[in-house]
């Protein structure tokens, strides 16, 4: 029964209206409608078991105010009907009924939404309650109560065969696409996907669906049935496989068209537990073919295609998708096997040929292309290192590598392979390291040769081989060559050289002289002479009042300067203030002040002695208590005095250490700014050292360490100042100050 053919709309009648009203009401519509219909409508609502059908299709519980909304809704804008709300179910699904027989527009879209909640209303039916609020409303109308629930319950199956009607009705406007997409799209989401029991109604909706399909999917599965015999016929033929692989796809896109049309007819028999027999006939046929192709003709590719196609449309069929994946996994497995015997075949065959000609002789410029085409594979190779494929060629082209060293003394070729391999294979246990092992020995020996050919002996060789293993030097194998010819050439210079080692005073230094200061900006004079001397280590114990290495008040400054690194420090410690403060005693500065100090050592990797921390020389610039000079220069002493340091202060020195003597090198008479000063530390040490060109800043003390242009190893954390400089003292030498070192 449509909404709108109801005795109470024909009446315009609601369910609290009695007996007596109701004669009225139709007497009143007989004036405009049908005599007739209005006389079979008040024949229906003042039966008590007739009334019971207009009941239940009408709006049961709800107001005749609220009635009159919904009608007026209706009959303007039934589309909004979906926005109503606080109704029974039984109301809300006949009225979502009436809205969806009377949309305006079709559209895939609003008609799945419209069916959805219609579903969902009629499930929320209870018949109890639907009893009860008849009940209710028969009571106010003084119409007798329903006693029997099965007859509520018969008019609620009624209600949904005429849903199912108007379901119907609505899709029959949609085009044959739309209307699948429609069915699908409402059934998937009902189901989720297949995985819930949906509503009745919408299993109602699919048994209708299913039967007008039934022509299609009929006449589609004899389409694919007859396909499926001209493809085996045109592969037992020997048919090519471009040929193959046309009626392959075209047989693809028709079972693709099946299953779309059958896919709510899968999802709902999933939903529910069955089995679609349609759909297990067409995947066994398809599936048939596909083992047929394979096994019988090798027809992998073609096989796969088939399977995935049987995977990917019959997702919703249980046991035909889990049948696909165990196909595929194995025609997966043999396809693997296939493309790894393939890519191991080329490397195999490749190294076969390289150590082949490499064994006839052939030359370096026939092997180098072979030798460049495996390093492509190698680098190229796809497939995970840790598979036994990937291992198998790793000890093929190891052993290639090994070959042409060891029995053809092909080095290059030997590293080129190593190298590609320890790209594919870089943390992959056992291989990995037997190939970085390869790759270090192969690098030493080119080293070494290198260095053989410049003429440096094999001791050194060897020594700088292990200082490189145990990470104590980072020269280049090209710096540590020329490291070795400047060596042996200071060494023959020296030995034909005199060495001048008179005591005489710096002439620019003379007590009483003034010295030319740079302005600021100005380049510090430098010598033309290039280096050449070998310069001692300084022996730090011998003279306990030399400013500390490292010791300094502020952050300090590091410079580099030829094979040099200088450290530039204000108010250091001296080497006894350190030891006493170890000592737990009190140091006394009251003797000598150092107001600064740079302290030049070799740069590590430069070093002729070695790997030594030691410096080689250390200026400072010092300053003695005034009553120290009072007897020696008696009246000129006032005159000497820095004005800063009061009539306490006595002059200010330059006094140099190096690893001979100590040289006092007279009173100084320049600016006292830490620039003024080091501009003067870097004259007279650019001319002791014999460097060109200028110093460069590379950052404070602690940046020293870890610093490539020193080559010192970076300082462990908490490490102290005590610490590096016991290192550049040497442990032995300060016994003789009441401290002894384990």
């Amino acid at each position: 029964m449509d909404f709108l053919q109801n005795s109470f709309h024909i009446l315009s009648a609601n369910p609290h209206d009695n007996r007596r009203r109701i004669v009225e009401l139709a007497d009143e519509r007989s004036l405009m409608l049908n005599s007739n219909q209005c006389t079979e409508a008040r024949s229906e609502l003042t039966n008590p078991r007739k009334r019971l059908t207009a009941e239940v299709a009408w709006l049961p519980g709800i107001g005749s105010k609220r009635i009159e909304e919904v009608l007026s809704l209706l009959e303007s804008s039934p589309a909004d009907l979906l926005a109503v709300d606080n109704l029974s179910s039984m109301a809300r699904a006949n009225l979502l009924a009436a809205g969806l027989a009377r949309l305006p527009d079709h559209n895939a879209k609003d008609v799945t939404e419209w069916i959805l909640e219609l579903a969902w209303a009629f499930e929320d039916i209870d018949a109890d309650e639907l009893c009860e609020i008849i009940n209710e409303e028969r009571t106010v109308s003084g119409f007798s109560a329903v006693s029997d629930l099965s007859a509520v319950e018969a008019e609620i199956q009624e209600r949904r065969r005429h849903y199912r009607q108007v379901i119907k009705s609505a899709l029959d406007h949609l085009s044959p696409k739309e209307l699948v997409k429609a069915v699908t799209v409402a059934v998937a989401s009902a189901t989720e996907d297949g995985e819930e029991h949906g509503p009745v109604i919408i299993a109602d909706l699919v048994d209708s669906y299913e039967v007008e399909a039934q022509g299609f999917l009929d006449k589609e599965e004899g389409n694919i049935k007859t396909l499926v015999e001209k493809l085996r016929a045109a592969v037992d033929a020997g048919s090519s496989d471009p040929t193959l692989a046309t009626a392959v796809n075209q047989l693809i896109q028709v079972v693709k068209n099946w299953d779309s049309v059958a896919q709510p007819i899968q999802v709902s028999a999933k939903s529910r537990g069955l089995d679609h027999e349609a759909s297990h006939r067409v995947a066994g046929l398809v599936r048939d073919l596909a083992i047929h192709m394979f096994n019988e003709h090798d027809k992998l590719d073609l096989s796969q295609q088939l399977t995935n196609m049987l995977q990917e449309v019959f997702a919703e069929v249980g046991k035909v998708a889990e049948g696909a994946a165990e196909d595929a996994d194995t025609l997966g497995k043999i396809a693997e096997h296939r493309v790894l015997h393939s890519e191991v075949s080329k490397v195999e065959e490749l190294t076969t040929q390289i150590k082949a000609d490499v064994d006839g002789g052939r030359p370096d410029a026939y092997l180098s292309p072979k030798v460049y085409q495996l390093c492509q594979l190698v680098m190229n190779w796809k497939i995970d290192p840790n598979h036994d494929a990937s291992k198998y060629i790793a000890n093929n082209v190891r052993d290639l590598a090994i070959h042409m060293f060891n029995e053809h003394d092909k080095l290059d070729f030997a590293q080129k392979l190593t190298k590609a391999l320890l790209r594919l294979f870089k943390d992959n246990g056992e291989i990995s390291k037997q190939i970085s092992d390869d790759a270090e020995t192969l690098q030493e020996t080119a080293v070494a040769r290198r260095m053989l050919n410049a003429g440096i002996p094999q001791a050194e060789i060897d020594a700088y081989l292990k200082n490189v293993r145990s990470g104590r030097t980072k020269l280049t194998t090209q710096e540590a060559i020329d490291f070795w010819k400047n060596k042996n050439r200071q060494q023959t210079e020296s030995a034909t050289k005199p060495t001048d080692t008179s005591t005489k005073r710096e002439d620019l230094l003379k007590p009483g002289l003034p010295h030319p200061q740079p302005q600021p900006g100005q380049p510090i004079p430098q010598p033309s002479t290039p280096q050449t001397t070998e310069f001692a280590l300084l022996n730090l114990t011998e003279w306990p009042t030399v400013p500390a290495p490292w010791s300094s008040e502020d952050r300090g400054e590091t410079w580099v300067w030829g094979d040099f690194f200088l450290t530039f420090q204000k108010k250091p410690k001296s080497i006894l203030d350190i030891t006493l403060e170890m000592r737990g005693e009190k140091a006394d500065r009251r003797g000598m002040t150092c107001h600064y100090a740079m302290s030049v050592f070799y740069r590590i990797y430069r070093n002729p002695h070695g790997p030594s921390h030691r410096p080689i020389m250390t200026i400072a610039l010092e300053q003695g208590e005034m009553s120290n000079f009072n007897g020696m220069l008696g009246p000129k002493a006032g005159e000497l005095s820095l004005a800063k340091g009061g009539d306490k202060g006595g002059p200010l020195v330059i006094g140099l250490f190096t690893g001979e003597k100590r040289l006092n090198l007279g009173v100084y008479e320049g600016g006292t700014s830490s620039q003024a000063v080091k501009q003067r530390f870097f004259e007279i040490l650019g001319r002791r050292l014999g460097v060109s060109g200028q110093p460069k800043m590379i950052g404070d003390l602690v940046q020293a360490h870890g610093h490539p242009e020193t080559g010192l190893p970076a300082k462990k954390r908490k490490s102290g100042c005590a610490t590096v400089i016991l290192l550049c003292i040497g442990i032995g030498g300060l016994g003789a100050w009441g401290l002894t070192f384990i």
